[in-house]
């Protein structure tokens, strides 16, 4: 996690004087309100085992909507929300009652609230970016079981920041639109004692498939 940490941080502290040199030789500079760009993300969420708490993540899958701001010719600012859901086997130390029959599965889904930036590089149709990304991430980690045919649930709730960085490409399919491909790594830790000793790593990696309308 310090690893990403670092790469992390590196990408900022690129992206400050990058957008310092285009502001510079802007000899008029617009409102960045007039440029900005919806983005759609539709993709794969790749979780991390956290050992000997959630382990074995499946049924992964992400969704989110952003916007980004032109700050310059190849700096972009702005937000975005990402929705990503993946199950975990039941951890061994959580057990029902008599008659209760506990799910073998535990369902984790996450709201993430971002600020982002990112450099683009322009190479004819194709836009080739790199940028990073922090906000806070609202988890809520749900077990189904039933008693004698009576279905319940537990549910345990974490609020905490969490970090990424990203890189991709998209094209241009006409004069305002662009579909593309993201690779996004997020580093998050959560608690949801007592089904977990700890806090734990429920971070993990993104694929996503990006398309961009721009206004």
């Amino acid at each position: 996690m310090l690893n990403r940490l670092i790469i992390t941080v590196a990408l900022f502290f690129t992206l400050l004087p990058a957008a310092y040199a285009e502001t510079e030789i802007l000899e008029k500079p617009e409102s960045i309100f007039d440029h900005w760009r919806l983005y759609f993300y539709l993709g794969d969420y790749h979780a991390e085992t956290s050992e000997n708490e959630l382990e074995s993540p499946g049924s992964e899958f992400a969704f989110g909507i952003g916007g980004l701001f032109d700050y310059s010719q190849h700096l972009d600012w702005g937000f975005d929300a990402i929705i990503v859901s993946r199950d975990y086997d039941t951890p061994e130390n959580v057990t029902g009652g008599p008659f209760t029959v506990v799910n073998d599965d535990v369902t984790l889904n996450t709201l993430g609230l971002n600020f982002t930036a990112r450099l683009n590089y322009m190479a004819g149709v194709a836009n080739f970016y790199a940028g990073a990304g922090a906000g806070l991430y609202l988890t809520k980690l749900r077990i189904t079981a039933s008693t004698l045919g009576l279905f319940s649930a537990h549910e345990e709730a974490s609020n905490d920041l969490g970090y990424f960085y990203n890189y991709g490409v998209m094209f241009n399919i006409s004069d305002d639109k662009q579909l593309g491909l993201e690779y996004r790594n997020l580093s998050l830790d959560a608690d949801f004692s007592p089904v977990t000793t700890r806090k734990i790593n429920i971070g993990g990696d993104l694929l996503l498939l990006t398309y961009v309308i721009s206004f």
